[in-house]
């Protein structure tokens, strides 16, 4: 049985995007407010992990977002946690508008020494605390593979900001996921007037970006499907040292 914990928000001015709606880096940060809430609400807040030197970090996380979300909608933000495994779990998300589901989420957690940042293992007393549903993991995301042998790549080059960090002083998982829209969107050359709408991610984190980290994103494009659906690949990494920071496959609808 799913163990939810559910919260309420309603969508601000500041949140919507170039297209008139929620931008999806707020989704993210959605999620990860989410993941807070309900990991307080178990017990375990953002002090007791200070207090014990321990920390979740995300490794991999898929999102499907399904209809635009406008300013001054309610939404309702679900999460649960489905499995836990010796030194991770994967939590789920749902987000939901007048009942109908606008987004689905899952993100793979790895549970860290914060004073060596390696893994390690989850406490028992977690499995009380959070009651992993051990259920089978829902298939939310378009049927697209990475090219195994892409063309060219196209680049895009820019620079980590210090507005960007997180509390660990490392780049917030959300900008990953802006830095691959905008890569996206410069491939594509999308004027103001496009309407092609990312509807998924699948992003897997290597590696923390730092401020001032030169950043190179080379982006190789997929092949469109039947239902006008296009997979771009996204590598993020290092311009100077070529150490990986993320891997992103972004699903655009035309």
């Amino acid at each position: 049985m799913r163990k939810i914990y559910t919260w309420h928000l309603t969508v601000r001015s500041y949140e919507i995007g170039r297209y008139g709606a929620l931008d999806n880096t707020s989704f993210i940060n959605y999620l990860e407010e989410s993941a807070i809430r309900a990991s307080t609400h178990a017990g375990y807040g953002n002090e007791w992990f200070e207090s014990h030197q321990l920390l979740w970090v995300i490794r991999k996380m898929n999102v499907r977002f399904y209809t635009p979300v406008l300013v001054g909608e309610e939404l309702e933000c679900r999460t649960w946690v489905s499995d836990f495994r010796r030194i991770q779990s994967h939590r789920e998300y749902e987000i939901l508008r007048n009942g109908e589901r606008v987004l689905r989420a899952r993100a793979n957690w790895v549970f860290l020494d914060w004073t060596t940042l390696r893994p390690t293992r989850l406490l028992p007393e977690f499995y009380d605390a959070y009651q992993p549903s051990n259920e089978d993991l829902e298939d939310f995301l378009p049927p697209f593979t990475r090219n195994e042998q892409p063309p060219a790549p196209i680049l895009y080059h820019r620079t980590a900001h210090y507005h960007e960090l997180d509390k660990v002083w490392h780049v917030n998982n959300a900008n990953y996921v802006r830095w691959a829209e905008e890569a996206t969107h410069r491939a594509m050359q999308t004027g103001a007037n496009s309407t092609m709408r990312i509807i998924s991610h699948e992003i897997e984190y290597k590696q923390s970006a730092q401020a001032d980290d030169p950043i190179c994103i080379k982006s190789w494009p997929h092949h469109t499907d039947s239902e006008g659906r296009m997979c771009w690949v996204h590598e993020i990494s290092h311009s100077t040292t070529g150490d990986i920071f993320a891997l992103d496959s972004v699903v655009v609808q035309l």
